[in-house]
């Protein structure tokens, strides 16, 4: 497992752009670990040519966090490769970031999904219900609130504010 997520941390660097079926075997993986660690070095233009793959991660695994992430970066695919997966995945998921993810994509790339129009009239959570309101990355916070929080810099003296061995 340590190997495979180090080997693809490395892989922008060691492949660029070249090879998105290496990362698309990485879906695949078992281990969710390996899974997220595969989609957090998708680029946009990778994840342009992993849109069934991404679809299918938004629709079928079993992590909600891998959903969300997939139907996220599922936007920067083709429309026609993507666009009934993330309607499935915004009708059906259990998981409200997940239809809130599916939904922000879809306004982005096809704002006039009948998906779109039944998730604004009748989806119980209303951050999918803005979602399918708002073109763009409305959902782009649910991946953020996995982000190590931000600590205040330090001067030479000490932490922020700390003036007592400022002399």
């Amino acid at each position: 497992r340590d190997v495979r997520i180090a080997s693809l941390r490395l892989f922008p660097r060691v492949f660029g752009e070249a090879d998105a079926s290496l990362l698309g075997a990485a879906f695949g993986d078992a281990d969710p670990v390996v899974v997220r660690a595969a989609l957090a070095v998708t680029s946009p233009s990778l994840a342009a040519r992993l849109g069934e793959k991404l679809v299918n991660l938004a629709i079928h695994h079993t992590e909600f966090d891998i959903r969300c992430t997939a139907a996220l970066l599922a936007r920067d695919a083709r429309p026609a490769d993507v666009v009934p997966g993330l309607e499935i995945a915004l009708r059906s998921d259990p998981n409200a970031f997940v239809r809130e993810a599916a939904a922000s994509s879809l306004a982005s790339i096809a704002p006039t999904s009948p998906a779109l129009a039944a998730a604004r009239a009748s989806d119980p959570e209303p951050r999918v219900r803005e979602a399918a309101r708002i073109p763009g990355p409305s959902a782009i916070r649910v991946v953020d609130q996995t982000s190590p929080p931000r600590l205040p810099m330090r001067t030479r003296s000490g932490p922020v504010g700390d003036r007592s061995s400022d002399g």
